[in-house]
């Protein structure tokens, strides 16, 4: 018997019904359904009754409620004392081109939520991020991570999240862009792969292989050179690892980027402005898909869950803007 099974339980029991309950405790419905299903086998009495219309409480579950909320109680009685000579920490894991652009929105206003929490934010690449959650560091250390992941990426994953061990949240789809002074395409709404090729083309990221961390980009990378490290360039392709140089590169017209829509976000984008954001017409423009994974094996503090909230609320308001 594991402590989440209790906490499910709980909840389950307060919202009557398995989707609600998973929403409120940021849990995929499926993981816990398992979870509870290994419940009912340990304790060897049904719970529940699945119904159509909700969750129906048998009366074994009525005689254990009671039971169970006391035990909660004094497991957050233990974490409180627990707590009191350890400093609480939020610790995030974020691919370079998310936390340069969607953390600097969010973290202000969350942390005047969570003056006495700590941040604690480590940078890595999709590879990097995807071996930690295999070898479940980003659980032993309480990790939030912010990736984007391909369709193949997410299948590796499958088997984590439907055990339960990783909950991935979809915060939203993008695409790929040419960004270009707007005198490097004057009057164009789109441009060709040839016509980016015949530039200067930046790419984001400290190595070739992850350069910007997004498959469809890598792939174009990778056509430009191998092991090429930092800030190099060979014939025209460049590398850069500080967001900043990168957009004031195209700002003094210095070369064009290939980056997600995401990455000029914070920015106001239109013909007025020296920065023009570009369709690729002949591009295999895949969807970018952005997550937020988080261990499936421990409670999540309130200010974690705010956090959360924050991201989720982020990416619904510029995926509105992007219609």
């Amino acid at each position: 018997m594991r402590l989440e099974q209790l906490y499910y339980f709980e909840k389950i029991y307060e919202e009557k019904s398995m989707s609600k309950a998973a929403e409120k405790l940021f849990v995929s419905p499926p993981a816990m359904s398992i979870a509870v299903a290994n419940l009912e086998k340990e304790l060897g009495m049904q719970l529940f009754i699945r119904q159509r219309k909700g969750i129906e409480i048998t009366q074994k579950g009525e005689e254990i409620i009671g039971p169970v909320r006391e035990i909660l109680r004094n497991i957050e009685i233990i974490s409180d004392v627990a707590q009191e000579n350890v400093k609480s920490e939020l610790r995030i894991l974020s691919m370079p081109v998310l936390s340069a652009v969607l953390l600097p929105q969010i973290l202000g206003a969350w942390k005047r939520k969570n003056a006495d929490i700590n941040v604690w934010m480590e940078e890595e690449g999709i590879y990097s991020i995807l071996d930690k959650i295999m070898q479940n560091s980003i659980h032993d250390k309480a990790y939030i991570s912010l990736c984007a992941l391909t369709s193949e990426e997410l299948q590796h994953l499958e088997p984590q999240i439907k055990e339960g061990r990783t909950v991935c949240i979809a915060l939203g789809k993008d695409r790929t862009y040419c960004y270009a002074d707007k005198s490097i395409f004057p009057n164009q709404t789109s441009v060709t792969m040839e016509e980016c090729k015949s530039k200067l083309m930046i790419f984001y990221g400290k190595n070739i292989e992850e350069m910007d961390d997004i498959a469809v980009l890598r792939k174009i990378a990778l056509e430009k050179g191998k092991n090429k490290k930092g800030f190099q360039k060979e014939n025209n392709y460049m590398s850069v690892s500080n967001i900043i140089l990168l957009k004031q590169m195209i700002r003094d017209k210095l070369g064009i980027a290939l980056m997600p829509g995401l990455l000029f976000c914070d920015e106001e984008i239109d013909a007025d402005r020296d920065i023009r954001m570009l369709e690729i017409e002949d591009m295999e423009n895949e969807d970018i898909d952005y997550y937020l994974l988080y261990s499936g094996q421990r409670e999540l503090q309130l200010y974690e869950k705010e956090f959360i909230q924050d991201v989720q609320i982020f990416f619904a308001e510029w995926q509105k803007k992007q219609r």
